[in-house]
C-alpha cells in the first residue's frame, strides 16, 4: 500500500509522485493505534460528547485524504478503554488554557495495546454536519445537529454578553 511506507526512501518516492502531479503531500510518522476524536461543546464549563473514531479500510488504520474528503466509511463511537479520565484531564487543561470556547474537537492517535495516546490536533472551528463527529456523538445524548448548533449559538451569545458594550453592532 502506497499510503504506509516502511522507510523514508519509500515516503520520498510517494511524495515525489504527488508533487509531480501538482498535489500537496503530508508525511507523518506512523503511530500504531486508531484515530479518536473527542468532540466538546461549551457549557459550565464544557461537555465532552463522547469518543468517535473514523472508520478506515487502510493498512494500519491510517486516515488518508480520500477518507477525510469523501468520508465514505463514516465514523463510529468507540470505547476508550479506561482512558476517559486521562483524556478529560487533557480537555480540562485545554479549556483552562484556551477557554472558554463554543465548541471544539481534540484528535488523538490511541494505541490500546500499549495505552499510549498521542495528541494529533486541536480544532477550534471543526465541522458540524450530518456526518461529523460532533453530530454523531451528540446523537448519543439525544441531540440533533440543529440542537447542537442552537446550543453553540446560545452559549456563544451568553458568553459574549459582557463584550457587547464594546461592540454596538451586536444585538
Amino acid at each position: 500500500m502506497d499510503n504506509l511506507q516502511s522507510d523514508w526512501a519509500g515516503a520520498r518516492r510517494i511524495v515525489e509522485r504527488f508533487t509531480n502531479a501538482g498535489k500537496d503531500a503530508l508525511v507523518e510518522a506512523y503511530c500504531p493505534g486508531i484515530d479518536v476524536t473527542v468532540p466538546v461543546i461549551g457549557h459550565a464549563p464544557y461537555s465532552v460528547l463522547g469518543y468517535v473514531t473514523p472508520r478506515s479500510d487502510k493498512l494500519g488504520s491510517i486516515v488518508t485524504e480520500d477518507l477525510k474528503l469523501t468520508d465514505h466509511l463514516g465514523y463510529e463511537m468507540v470505547d476508550v478503554d479506561g482512558m476517559t479520565e486521562a483524556i478529560r484531564e487533557d480537555i480540562d487543561k485545554i479549556w483552562t488554557t484556551a477557554g472558554p470556547m463554543d465548541y471544539f474537537r481534540v484528535d488523538y492517535r490511541i494505541d490500546f495495546v500499549t495505552g499510549q495516546r498521542r495528541l494529533l490536533e486541536l480544532n477550534l472551528c471543526c465541522y458540524i454536519g450530518e456526518s461529523g463527529a460532533i453530530t454523531l456523538a451528540g446523537e448519543q445524548h439525544g441531540f440533533s445537529k440543529n440542537d447542537i448548533l442552537a446550543h453553540v449559538v446560545e452559549y456563544s451569545l451568553k458568553r459574549q454578553v459582557g463584550s457587547r458594550k464594546h461592540c454596538q453592532w451586536v444585538l
